[in-house]
């Protein structure tokens, strides 16, 4: 027999920014960062002998809790990847809601019939998934290892175990960054110890159990997403006027997208990614919400489009303009780092 851990990698930019990072590359947050920390705690007294990790890099630096302190690598086995969304790769979620709404629940009621163009299968996702785990515990007969992967990957794994069909799929819980199964596995024969624990992450350090989306009968639709689209020169207008006279005057920049609730506009993010101010670097330069849309924990989604133009042109540096003291300690809140000194006031590595 094999114990197996399922780990579900800690919080990453998609979960922050609200995006579709399906097999999309991308880091873990500040706050995914501290998640390892605890669930390292949590294998403290746990034999482990093997630790394998899909090898996109959020799961490959969640591995690190195990590995770390053991002085073991991590195994990369791309099958543990997450689903592939196809189109919907690296779109807000937000969007995704306003033009394929049905599709979206479709997505976490019954994947099986969710259908995007160039997007994977469900049972595809599913018996790739369970196939791995299979063969990575036969080579590991009575001995323990741990798997990291992902939220859809680790739900749909689970409805292969259990027999669940695809419609059936609202009776797994989706779990939370880092939450744990257990698994002991003999042959093809699987039990499953647990599922979904979070016992580890304490309510500081998770996200996850605040927002709504997977609550309620879990149907992928979540209030506090926006609308993320390049803006109008209306929109543009519109946004000089929460500003004092000629404060934003000079704006002209090759990015500038804006941000929806619902139909309504509040709140857009000018991105400069011309590189003619740094090599490599892209600068926000107006970051901003309407008035009465302001202190409501969006900035996130607004700061996620600008990582996601930047890394779409090419650069590895998002760059934050000189800013007032409270507005850089909000940026360094997301992960961001204090600049040496000039026009910039602080920085986030886009490197993956």
């Amino acid at each position: 027999m094999t114990r197996v851990y399922i780990i579900r990698h800690a919080e990453a930019e998609g979960n922050l920014y609200r995006r579709i990072h399906g097999q999309y590359n991308s880091n873990l947050t500040a706050l995914g960062v501290k998640q390892l920390d605890a669930l390292e705690e949590r294998f403290s007294n746990i034999q482990v002998d093997k630790v394998y990790s899909s090898d996109l890099k959020r799961t490959m630096m969640t591995s690190t809790a195990i590995t770390r302190s053991r002085g073991i690598k991590a195994e990369p086995v791309r099958q543990l990847r997450e689903v592939y969304m196809g189109r919907w790769e690296d779109l807000e979620w937000g969007n995704a809601e306003k033009y394929d709404r049905e599709q979206l629940v479709l997505f976490s009621i019954d994947p099986a019939k969710w259908k995007v163009d160039g997007s994977e299968g469900f049972y595809e996702l599913r018996d790739r998934v369970l196939k791995a785990v299979l063969e990575k515990s036969s080579e590991n007969k009575n001995k323990t290892i741990v798997l990291v992967s992902h939220g859809a990957a680790i739900r749909a794994l689970t409805s292969a175990i259990l027999g669940l069909p695809s419609n059936e799929i609202q009776k797994i819980k989706y779990c939370d960054n880092t939450a744990v199964m257990a698994l002991d596995i003999e042959g093809e024969s699987i039990d499953i110890l647990y599922e979904g624990d979070d016992s580890h992450i304490t309510e500081e350090y998770t996200r996850f159990r605040r927002q709504s989306w997977h609550k309620d009968g879990g149907q992928g639709l979540d209030a506090s997403n926006l609308r993320i689209e390049t803006a109008s020169k209306q929109n543009i207008l519109s946004a000089k006027n929460w500003f004092p006279d000629g404060a934003w005057d000079n704006i002209e920049r090759d990015s500038v997208s804006a941000a929806f609730k619902g139909d309504e506009f509040i709140g857009l993010v000018a991105v400069d990614i011309s590189q003619d101010i740094g090599k490599g670097i892209g600068i926000i330069d107006l970051c901003c919400f309407s008035p009465e849309w302001r202190e409501k924990r969006y900035l996130p989604q607004l700061i996620g489009r600008a990582v996601s133009e930047c890394r779409s042109a090419g650069l590895n540096t998002l760059a934050l303009s000189h800013a007032n003291k409270d507005v850089v300690d909000k940026f360094l809140h997301l992960g961001f780092e204090i600049a040496d000194g000039g026009a910039i006031s602080c920085f986030l590595d886009l490197t993956v």
